[in-house]
Protein backbone atom coordinates (compact mmCIF):
# COMPACT_ATOMS: atom_id res chain seq x y z
CA UNK A 1 0.00 0.00 0.00
CA UNK A 2 1.28 3.44 -0.89
CA UNK A 3 1.41 5.27 2.44
CA UNK A 4 0.93 8.69 0.84
CA UNK A 5 -2.06 7.91 -1.38
CA UNK A 6 -3.53 4.83 0.29
CA UNK A 7 -3.58 3.03 -3.07
CA UNK A 8 -2.67 -0.61 -3.40
CA UNK A 9 0.65 -1.07 -5.14
CA UNK A 10 1.20 -4.07 -7.41
CA UNK A 11 4.61 -5.51 -6.64
CA UNK A 12 6.39 -7.66 -9.16
CA UNK A 13 8.10 -10.91 -8.34
CA UNK A 14 11.85 -10.96 -8.62
CA UNK A 15 13.08 -13.96 -10.64
CA UNK A 16 16.32 -15.24 -9.12
CA UNK A 17 18.96 -17.70 -10.24
CA UNK A 18 21.22 -19.27 -7.62
CA UNK A 19 24.81 -20.14 -8.46
CA UNK A 20 26.44 -22.58 -6.06
CA UNK A 21 24.59 -25.00 -3.80
CA UNK A 22 26.76 -24.23 -0.78
CA UNK A 23 25.86 -20.79 0.58
CA UNK A 24 23.25 -20.54 -2.17
CA UNK A 25 20.95 -23.09 -0.53
CA UNK A 26 19.81 -21.02 2.49
CA UNK A 27 19.55 -17.94 0.30
CA UNK A 28 17.39 -19.77 -2.24
CA UNK A 29 15.09 -21.09 0.49
CA UNK A 30 14.67 -17.60 1.95
CA UNK A 31 13.90 -16.14 -1.48
CA UNK A 32 11.41 -18.93 -2.24
CA UNK A 33 9.53 -18.17 1.00
CA UNK A 34 9.18 -14.49 0.14
CA UNK A 35 6.03 -13.75 -1.89
CA UNK A 36 8.01 -11.29 -4.03
CA UNK A 37 10.79 -13.79 -4.77
CA UNK A 38 10.84 -16.70 -7.17
CA UNK A 39 13.79 -19.06 -7.69
CA UNK A 40 13.76 -19.91 -11.40
CA UNK A 41 17.19 -21.48 -11.96
CA UNK A 42 20.05 -23.22 -10.21
CA UNK A 43 23.66 -23.58 -11.30
CA UNK A 44 26.34 -25.82 -9.81
CA UNK A 45 29.17 -27.93 -11.15
CA UNK A 46 27.92 -30.85 -9.03
CA UNK A 47 24.71 -31.81 -10.83
CA UNK A 48 23.62 -34.28 -8.13
CA UNK A 49 23.73 -31.61 -5.38
CA UNK A 50 21.71 -29.30 -7.58
CA UNK A 51 19.06 -31.94 -8.34
CA UNK A 52 18.76 -32.90 -4.67
CA UNK A 53 18.30 -29.29 -3.64
CA UNK A 54 15.76 -28.58 -6.39
CA UNK A 55 13.43 -31.05 -4.64
CA UNK A 56 13.30 -28.70 -1.62
CA UNK A 57 11.99 -25.77 -3.67
CA UNK A 58 8.26 -25.12 -4.09
CA UNK A 59 8.27 -25.18 -7.89
CA UNK A 60 10.39 -26.66 -10.70
CA UNK A 61 13.52 -24.77 -11.72
CA UNK A 62 15.88 -24.81 -14.68
CA UNK A 63 19.27 -26.38 -13.88
CA UNK A 64 22.64 -25.57 -15.41
CA UNK A 65 26.25 -26.66 -14.97
CA UNK A 66 27.54 -23.96 -17.35
CA UNK A 67 28.37 -20.69 -15.58
CA UNK A 68 27.46 -18.74 -18.72
CA UNK A 69 23.80 -19.78 -18.42
CA UNK A 70 22.45 -16.33 -17.49
CA UNK A 71 23.37 -15.02 -20.93
CA UNK A 72 22.00 -18.02 -22.74
CA UNK A 73 18.83 -18.75 -20.79
CA UNK A 74 16.77 -15.59 -20.88
CA UNK A 75 15.68 -16.35 -17.28
CA UNK A 76 17.32 -13.36 -15.63
CA UNK A 77 18.02 -9.71 -16.17
CA UNK A 78 20.87 -9.52 -13.67
CA UNK A 79 22.84 -11.74 -11.35
CA UNK A 80 24.16 -11.39 -7.84
CA UNK A 81 26.83 -13.24 -5.93
CA UNK A 82 26.73 -13.80 -2.19
CA UNK A 83 29.99 -14.99 -0.65
CA UNK A 84 30.78 -16.65 2.67
CA UNK A 85 32.27 -13.39 3.90
CA UNK A 86 28.82 -11.82 3.73
CA UNK A 87 29.47 -9.52 0.82
CA UNK A 88 27.07 -9.13 -2.08
CA UNK A 89 27.95 -8.12 -5.61
CA UNK A 90 25.30 -7.19 -8.14
CA UNK A 91 26.27 -8.21 -11.66
CA UNK A 92 25.53 -6.48 -14.89
CA UNK A 93 22.36 -6.89 -16.89
CA UNK A 94 22.45 -9.61 -19.51
CA UNK A 95 20.69 -8.75 -22.72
Amino acid sequence: MNTRTGEKVMRKQVRVGIIGMGIGRPNALAIAKNPRGRVVALCDLAEDRMKDFAKELPEPVAMYTDLMWPRKSGHLGSTGTVTRSGTFTLGSTYA
